[in-house]
């Protein structure tokens, strides 16, 4: 992340996709159990300091209030899996029948490659 301070505007890059599934980069060291958390972390510093980011690929501005917004949405997706897990479901399953909240978009290998992870971090 890069802070503009005299702008108020924070490139916030691919950890907050606007209103897209995120890739959880396990292979780098990403996780996402705690994905959340670490945009939490964030957006409590951005809220005093930023009025706009810059994400990694949209082509518009979003705002900290459109970031909370995400945070629970990733938090929404999180709960989901890990609650298809403890049913017995497996990640083919929640690959097949997931299905993002309005207002948000999921590119199915997001969806699969993160219920993955997902899996692997819930005991």
């Amino acid at each position: 992340m890069v802070l503009f301070p005299t702008h108020r505007v924070m490139h916030i890059a691919h950890a907050f996709p606007a209103m897209d599934m995120p890739i959880m980069d396990a292979n780098n060291g990403g996780t996402g159990i705690g994905y959340a958390d670490t945009l939490e972390k964030a957006s409590a510093f951005i809220n005093d300091n930023v009025d706009t980011l810059i994400s990694g690929h949209s082509p518009t501005t979003t705002t900290p209030a459109d970031l909370r917004n995400f945070i629970q949405f990733v938090r929404g997706y999180v709960s989901d899996v890990q609650v298809a897990k403890r049913e017995g479901k497996t990640v083919d399953d929640i690959a097949s029948t997931w299905m993002p909240p309005t207002g948000f978009t999921a590119r199915p290998a997001r969806v699969r490659s993160n219920a993955q992870l997902i899996f692997d971090e819930t005991p």
